[in-house]
């Protein structure tokens, strides 16, 4: 057995036990007998029609033991979250339609008075490369322009309400540590992969909002996935697919596409884990997120002893054609600009 065959076998999932169940030994098999597709192979057409044809259907329920979700009920129940703020949605509008004013934007930021002052200290942050001239709304949309006013605005609303619905025993500074950094790294590479610097910065605050969701909708099936990544050393999606039969960029894209953001960055959450997005140098809303998500792993800005950086091939390193040296400015830049935003913000 070479050492790939050796990988893989580590792969392999371990036999369920109770072997009376027909349904769990049909799955074992295919995640057995598949394990070299990887940790997505659940996914894979060739898992399912193999499943199918050892007899565990098309949409077979868990094995025993296991809980499975489905993404869109999960998505549905987004009532349940506290509402985002009116001006949240204005400006998500206006990222779609060029026929939205930026007139009612600015007047619905201002009529929420508390999140007006948070995204003027915000706008008026050396990462914006405008401090001290922000005086009003109008002034952050005039001098930075809407679509970035709209990620400043997108951060502080989801913060906000991500954390009257924090769950007891969510890590919430480290998933928001996570997630600034995350953003300010999609927003540094976006022009390097020719995409909107403004829309990365979104996509990459939103990238992990299925974990946050299931965390809050799902608290034992996800305390029980998270549990098993940690004992593992395994990525947190790997143990979703195998527990759950669905992960999180999953969810997360339904639940974007149910709060309104655009399409393409539900569709930026739903790949971010997928490799191989940039051709000649213009890389996926996807792909850039999936290299600042690696990355911001990588910066281990939390210190904790589960941070691990996901797997990146070389190619996909050397995609966007920086330099070492560009590389370490946009490290700078993101630890500066992520320790300006959580001294600003708070996450607690």
């Amino acid at each position: 057995m070479d050492m790939t065959d050796t990988v893989a076998m580590q792969d392999a999932p371990a036999r369920p036990e109770g072997r009376d169940s027909e349904l769990a030994g049909v799955r074992w098999r295919a995640s057995r007998v598949m394990r070299r597709l990887g940790p997505a192979r659940h996914e894979h057409p060739l898992f399912k029609l193999m499943q199918r044809h050892w007899g565990g259907g098309a949409d077979a329920p868990a094995p025993p033991g296991r809980v499975a979700i489905d993404p869109a009920a999960i998505a549905s129940r987004i009532g349940e979250l506290p509402m985002l703020p009116r001006a949240l949605a204005e400006v998500l509008k206006a990222l779609q339609s060029d026929e939205v004013s930026t007139d009612s934007c600015t007047a619905a930021i201002e009529h929420d008075v508390s999140l007006s002052l948070r995204v003027l200290k915000l706008a008026n942050s050396p990462f914006y490369g405008a401090p001290g001239r922000v005086g009003s709304i109008g002034d952050a949309v005039r001098l930075l322009g809407l679509r970035t006013v709209a990620g400043v605005v997108a951060a502080v609303s989801l913060q906000s309400t991500l954390l009257k619905a924090k769950p007891a025993g969510f890590d919430f500074e480290r998933y928001w540590c996570h997630a600034l950094a995350t953003a300010t790294l999609a927003r540094e590479l976006a022009p390097f992969g020719r995409q909107d610097a403004d829309e990365a910065f979104i996509a990459g605050l939103l990238h992990d909002i299925g974990q946050m969701i299931m965390a809050v909708l799902v608290p034992d099936a996800f305390a029980k996935v998270t549990s098993l990544a940690r004992q593992g050393d395994v990525e947190l999606r790997q143990v979703e697919l195998e527990e759950l039969g669905v992960a999180h960029d999953t969810i997360g894209a339904q639940v974007a596409q149910r709060w309104g953001f655009p399409e393409s960055i539900a569709t930026a959450i739903s790949s971010h884990h997928q490799p191989g997005q940039t051709i000649d140098g213009v890389a996926s809303l996807g792909a850039i997120v999936r290299l600042a998500d690696v990355i911001a792993h990588a910066l281990d800005l939390t210190g904790s002893l589960d941070e691990a950086a996901p797997a990146l091939s070389v190619q996909e390193w050397g995609a966007l054609g920086l330099t070492e040296d560009g590389w370490l400015g946009i490290l700078a830049r993101t630890e500066e600009a992520v320790a300006y935003w959580t001294r600003s913000m708070g996450a607690s």
